[in-house]
C-alpha cells in the first residue's frame, strides 16, 4: 500500500528554511506580492529563480541529492501545472553542486567528510508537520510507502526533505491570508515522485458509497519500504483531489480516494470512499489513524 497524505498548515518549530547566498531565509508562499513583511526573510514561490540562476525547486533537489542519501532512488520528475511555456524537466539531471551560504561549493563526493551533513536543518516531509499522525503513518507503512501531497511542492515521498513553506489549495485562504492561496492556473512544476506505469485503466466508482461497484484489490499490509503492496490511498480534502489526479494519472495502480463531503469528488478511474464522521475539518487525520490500525477497515463497514 502507498498512502498519500495531505500536507498541514502547522509546521514544527525547528523546521529549516532554504537560504539565499547571503544567508537570508526564504519563506515560500503562493503570492509573494501580498505576503506581509517579515524582518530578515525573503518571500518567493517554489519555482521562482534563486540567486544561483536556478529555481528554488532545483536547488532543493540538489540539496537532497547531496545531504539525503535516503532519496537516491526517487524518480524526481516534475509535472507542469498552470499557465507556463516551460516544458517538463527531468530533475534526475540536476547534479550541479549547491553553493552554501558562505559561497563554498559542496558535493556528494565530499559529503561524508563534512562535519555538517544537513547545514540548513531541513526535515524529511513526514517530520515537517507538527501533527503526530504523519509519524504514525511513517512508522506503520514506512517512509518510502508514505507520500505527502504538498500544496507548494507537489507529490513528494516522505523521506524527501522539504523546507518550511506557507501555501495551500484551500479556498478559505482569503483576505489577509490570500498570499497563501495557490490558484488553479498558477504555474508550478510540481514534483511527481510516484513510480510510473501505464495509465490507470481500473473502472471508476464515483458513487461515494462504502463498497465498490466493481471488484477492487484487497489492501495488504506493507511488506517493506522497498516493496510497496496494494493500491494508492489518498487522504485529503476535496480541494486537493483534482491535482492529486493529475499527479497520479500515469500510475496503473488502483487509486482509492477518501472524502467527507455531501457530494463525492469527481475522480474517474478511482474508487471513492466516504469517511462519514461528524467532524468536517481535519477528518483525514481520523481516517489516517483508522487506516494505520487496520488497512482494510473501510472494507469491513
Amino acid at each position: 500500500m502507498i498512502v498519500v497524505m495531505q500536507c498541514a498548515k502547522t509546521k514544527r518549530a525547528e523546521a529549516g528554511y532554504m537560504r539565499t547566498m547571503d544567508g537570508q531565509p526564504v519563506e515560500f508562499v503562493a503570492q509573494p506580492e501580498f505576503a506581509p513583511a517579515r524582518a530578515g526573510f525573503v518571500c518567493a514561490r517554489p519555482d521562482d529563480i534563486a540567486d544561483t540562476d536556478r529555481t528554488w525547486r532545483e536547488e532543493l533537489v540538489i540539496y537532497n541529492r547531496q545531504h539525503n542519501p535516503d532519496v537516491a532512488d526517487i524518480p524526481l520528475r516534475q509535472h507542469l501545472h498552470g499557465n507556463s511555456d516551460d516544458s517538463n524537466v527531468d530533475l534526475s539531471r540536476t547534479t550541479d553542486p549547491l553553493k552554501l551560504v558562505d559561497g563554498s561549493p559542496t558535493s556528494a563526493t565530499n559529503l561524508s567528510s563534512s562535519p555538517i551533513a544537513n547545514p540548513l536543518g531541513l526535515l524529511p516531509a513526514w517530520q515537517l508537520y507538527k501533527n503526530k499522525t504523519y509519524q504514525l503513518l511513517a512508522d506503520t507503512f514506512g517512509p518510502k510507502n508514505l507520500y505527502i501531497f504538498s500544496a507548494g511542492w507537489g507529490l513528494v515521498r516522505s523521506d524527501f526533505m522539504i523546507p518550511n513553506y506557507d501555501i495551500t489549495l484551500s479556498p478559505n485562504a482569503t483576505g489577509p491570508d490570500k498570499y497563501k492561496r495557490r490558484r488553479k492556473d498558477d504555474p508550478y512544476n510540481d514534483f511527481a515522485m510516484l513510480p510510473i506505469a501505464p495509465t490507470n485503466t481500473a473502472q471508476s466508482n464515483s458513487s461515494g458509497g462504502n463498497a465498490p461497484k466493481s471488484p477492487a484489490p484487497t489492501i495488504d499490509p506493507p511488506k517493506s519500504d522497498s516493496n510497496p503492496a496494494g493500491p494508492i490511498v489518498f487522504l485529503g480534502s476535496k480541494a486537493y483531489v483534482p491535482l492529486f489526479l493529475e499527479l497520479t494519472d500515469s500510475c496503473s495502480t488502483h487509486r482509492i480516494i477518501f472524502h467527507n463531503s455531501k457530494t463525492p469528488p469527481e475522480a474517474p478511474n478511482c474508487e471513492i470512499y466516504k469517511h462519514d464522521i461528524a467532524k468536517k475539518t481535519d477528518w483525514h487525520y481520523d481516517a489516517a489513524k483508522a487506516l494505520a490500525n487496520n488497512p482494510n477497515f473501510f472494507r469491513q463497514s
